[in-house]
């Protein structure tokens, strides 16, 4: 839940900061626009990590999106 909220606030931050600026929303929706900002992100990515880090970030990024494991001691 917590990285769908982080997701949710990029992208309201990114719109919200274009939308500031007066910028028009439907430049961003652009197959051109997405494939520069995406590539670009991941790009910076792999150029500023080692192996073994992206690997654990691709796992990190595997196991938030998977369904939390329950135990019979309660949240605390």
């Amino acid at each position: 839940m917590l990285a769908f909220i982080g997701i949710l606030l990029v992208f309201a931050a990114v719109l919200g900061g274009f939308l500031l600026e007066r910028g028009n929303p439907w430049v961003l929706m652009q197959p051109a626009e997405r494939l520069i900002n995406c590539g670009s992100g991941i790009g910076i990515v792999l150029v500023a990590n080692s192996r073994a880090v992206i690997r654990k970030m691709l796992r990190g990024f595997a196991l938030v999106f998977r369904p939390q494991s329950h135990d019979s001691r309660g949240a605390c």
